[in-house]
């Protein structure tokens, strides 16, 4: 793959295939000729009579658009003439958001929107650009064509008519073509979008390289649907909840197959990221995806990567002075060199002028916004093959948060830390480009998984601490660029087997660099060993089957070291102080990784997690422990009743905090069995401390059972209601409800099964 090499200022070249300086005339002439040169693609200024650049930039503005974006645009805007000798023949077209700005703060920038291979084709006033990936080719003779985009053909603009040469070209308006723009909800978790009408282009900025051009494209329109929530936007400074504005920076180079790169079949377990699924022409059907890798070789040029300089500001700054981040952002990149056994990362900080979206850099992407608490990876390759040539990592000043770390000896015990849930991120999307972050570390989230009940053995500093913290977010999202996938199982092997894991802050201090899995996960995928990882492994789909999949998880047993440990420490403070209102959710987070054993581990140990559940709150309590604590009836009341609610009724997608662990119901019959007897409890209230609330869920659960020991379960307590109704109730009130529960239980046999 040819390397991209960025010009700015005059874009004088020596042997450049592209044109030159483009000044421009006080009437619009366009002086010299840009196209001597005979560029591939040549930007022409536009005339200003066709509309002033000054009005668009004034409309913009009025608009709402991001200022920054358009603060240098005026004297910049331009059509762009295609050669003719290059329709039909492949391209690169790369799409970065470099700006992007809705009502929602927290809508992403600098993310890569995708890679696509092209190819431009002229028909009735067009330039059509066309999908050249031949994936959707089923056979030699059947090659669907697919249209990405169009762009109208400018045929009366005579500054540029008069150009010698212009015979050769064609000229286009890439502004105005189909701007066929989406906006997700949430990017991250990859909701349908919602289509986005563009009112006004501008494009801006072209740089030309060694093998194409780029330019800005800044846009500014409408959605259909509102794309924020407006209950959690009420101090957002813009007003209208359906528009958005933002920059993409495009970049349009030759295509070319790296002849030395060898494309990498995919391992029965998905350890690494995929291309997109290509059909084998002529093969009925069969589809094939490799596995995404850069050409990586003993002897190359190693990869550089580019650190922000607003990274070293702030490393100067009085706030950061007893911290290196460079420095620890340096060792989370190089660390990777070793797990090669040479090298294959530098890295530097970035020169003026050298800025993320760049399709020739690698950047580490600094955002010294404290709101931003996202860290996110993307990478850019080719489709067809898989082979990576470029790459971002994105992370904002909030995971520069130095609270969390003390000198050692460290603390006894943790504080009960509240639960944080991501709030959305909506971003824009391009039809015919269609990109995925690799993953999204969110620091709030991490930074609140801090501590075991046991001392750290490191004796560190705080200095080291928070260094190593942020090596290994960096390690970790580079690693991502490298195509490993997440691996949820590293915590079985105490501290971790891998930086690819999300792991509790001290777990992620004692796993700065790349460990045992990384190195036999890299040193397959890049040829250098023939054994896959033999760590335990298990990546983002594995965690709504598999328990020990979990997320923050710790120990080599993490039912007994990490779910039972947090659930109990919720559970003795609800039980010991009563359960504070508007505080209910700590139970859900702090309960979803022991109900996920229970949904989904083995018999035995399901059997086993749901002991652990019910072992405090079991009716019958014993008398003295109900009469030692006044808190204790109802805490027990509400754990119980918000347990069979979790396990059950709630909706699949909302009974995780995180979404990262089973969401299944429970299956094996002997625990169903356990659980259907502790609800007969419940619905009796054996120790008298259940309210009707409970009871009344607890019905409603044993008819979503849908099963026979259920529908018994229910016929048997509806004959001990009609006892205790015949022998009498002495409170009126008490009364009344148990025959009203009786009625419910009524309806939910007459009939049971659906």
């Amino acid at each position: 793959m040819k390397r991209v090499l960025y010009r700015s200022g005059c874009f004088v070249f020596v042997f450049s295939l592209f044109a030159g300086c483009m000044p421009t005339g006080s009437e619009g002439e366009v002086t010299g000729n840009p196209l001597a040169e005979e560029g591939l693609f040549v930007p022409i200024p536009r005339d200003a009579e066709s509309l002033a650049v000054s009005q668009r930039v004034d409309a913009l503005k009025a608009l709402g658009s991001n200022r920054a974006a358009i603060s240098a645009a005026e004297g910049k805007n331009f059509y762009l003439a295609i050669k003719k000798s290059e329709l039909g023949k492949k391209f690169f077209v790369t799409a970065f958001l470099e700006q992007y700005y809705t009502k929602s703060e927290m809508g992403v920038s600098a993310n890569s929107l995708g890679t696509k291979v092209v190819s431009f084709q002229q028909q009735n006033g067009k330039i059509f650009v066309f999908d050249a990936e031949g994936r959707t080719n089923t056979s030699s003779i059947v090659d669907p064509a697919l249209i990405v985009d169009a762009y109208p053909i400018v045929m009366d603009f005579d500054p540029f008519n008069r150009l010698p040469g212009a015979w050769k070209y064609i000229l286009v308006d890439p502004a105005a073509g189909l701007n066929r723009f989406g906006v997700v909800g949430d990017v991250f978790a990859g909701y349908d979008p919602v289509r986005f009408m563009v009112e006004l282009s501008f494009l801006q900025n072209a740089q030309l390289l060694e093998d194409g051009i780029s330019y800005e494209h800044v846009l500014v329109g409408y959605a259909e649907e509102p794309i924020f929530d407006e209950d959690t936007e009420e101090d957002s400074v813009e007003t209208n909840p359906f528009r958005l504005s933002g920059t993409l920076l495009y970049t349009i180079r030759a295509y070319e197959d790296n002849p030395d790169f060898v494309p990498v079949d995919l391992p029965l377990n998905e350890h690494y990221f995929r291309t997109p699924p290509r059909i084998v022409p002529d093969s009925g059907q069969q589809i094939v995806q490799y596995a995404a890798h850069w050409h990586i070789y003993e002897g190359m040029r190693p990869i550089e990567w580019l650190i922000s300089r607003d990274l070293q500001k702030l490393d100067e700054s009085p706030a950061f002075a007893d911290y290196d981040l460079v420095e620890a952002v340096r060792a989370g990149i190089e660390g990777w060199n070793e797990t090669f056994g040479f090298q294959v990362f530098t890295s530097r900080l970035a020169e003026p002028g050298e800025r993320f979206g760049r399709d020739d850099l690698n950047f580490i992407i600094f955002d010294p916004d404290p709101s931003k608490g996202y860290a996110f990876a993307d990478m850019r390759y080719n489709p067809r093959n898989g082979e990576i040539y470029g790459a971002n990592v994105y992370f904002g000043a909030a995971w520069l948060d130095t609270s969390p770390f003390e000198d050692d000896p460290k603390y006894a015990a943790a504080a009960l830390a509240a639960p944080v849930k991501r709030p959305p991120a909506p971003s824009l999307v391009m039809d015919g480009f269609r990109n995925e972050p690799l993953c999204v570390l969110w620091a709030p989230e991490h930074q609140s998984m801090v501590a075991r009940q046991a001392e750290y053995s490191g004796g560190l500093t705080k200095k080291e601490k928070f260094e190593r913290y942020i090596t290994h977010v960096i390690a970790h999202e580079v690693g991502h660029t490298l195509s490993l996938r997440h691996n949820f199982k590293g915590s079985l092997v105490p501290p971790s087997s891998t930086v690819m894991d999300y792991l509790i802050t001290d777990d992620s201090v004692a796993t700065p660099t790349p460990r045992s899995y990384d190195v036999e996960a890299v040193r397959y995928l890049y040829g250098l060993s023939p054994m896959l990882p033999g760590d335990p492994f298990c990546t983002d789909q594995h965690t709504v089957l598999d328990p020990d999949c979990s997320i923050f998880d710790t120990g080599a047993d993490p039912l007994i070291d990490s779910a039972l440990q947090k659930y109990n420490l919720i559970t003795y403070l609800f039980l010991m102080m009563g359960v504070i209102p508007g505080y209910e959710s700590y139970f859900d987070a702090y309960s979803e990784n022991i109900l996920g054993y229970v949904r989904a581990a083995a018999p035995e140990q399901a059997m086993q997690a749901w002991s652990f559940v019910m072992e405090p709150v079991r009716a019958p309590i014993p008398p003295e422990i109900l009469a030692s604590n006044p808190f204790y009836g109802p805490s027990a009341d509400f754990i119980s009743r918000r347990v069979f609610d979790l396990l059950f009724l709630v909706d699949p997608q909302q009974r995780s905090l995180y979404y990262r662990v089973p969401v299944n119901d429970p299956a094996d019959a002997q625990v169903l069995e356990a659980i259907i007897a502790d609800i007969r409890g419940n619905i009796l209230n054996l120790d008298e401390v259940r309210s009707f609330e409970t009871r009344r869920l607890c019905v409603d659960v044993l008819k979503f059972m849908q099963s026979l020991p259920a529908y018994m379960m229910l016929l048997d307590v509806r004959e001990e209601l009609g006892l205790l109704i015949a022998a009498g109730i002495e409170d009126p009130a008490e009364e009344a409800l148990t025959r009203d529960l009786i009625a419910r239980i009524d309806a939910a046999v007459t009939p049971y099964f659906e």
